[in-house]
């Protein structure tokens, strides 16, 4: 297994765990939620963490996108990946944008309030 695949496999482990970890403290610390840890907080208190983290990782992504399109220097191969990559970064963006909304549609789908 090269080293690719193994951070591709390892960093989300790293980025992840922590921020679960402390899913269920970051509800007590805000004096305006009401610190019942039922399963429905610890839910959306990880969702709430992850959405924190991917704006960090949607920044990380732009700035390599960018340094991809200096880098490319005009050569062919090089802009086609740069320019895949930016596919995905605005996709994610989009995606980051749009959760929001697309919470509570979800959860008025399922009943949850």
């Amino acid at each position: 297994m090269n080293f690719k695949k193994i951070l591709f496999l390892v960093l989300p482990s790293i980025l992840v765990f922590p921020v679960s970890a402390f899913a269920e403290v970051a509800a007590c610390k805000n004096p305006k939620v009401n610190c019942t840890n039922d399963l429905c907080d610890l839910t959306c208190n990880f969702a709430l963490s992850i959405y924190n983290a991917t704006g960090a990782l949607v920044l990380i992504g732009w700035i390599v996108v960018g340094g991809m399109f200096l880098l490319a220097a005009g050569e062919p191969g090089k802009l086609s990946a740069a320019k895949t990559a930016l596919f995905i970064v605005i996709a994610g963006t989009l995606i980051l944008i749009l959760a929001p909304i697309a919470v509570p549609f979800v959860g008025a789908l399922f009943g949850v309030s």
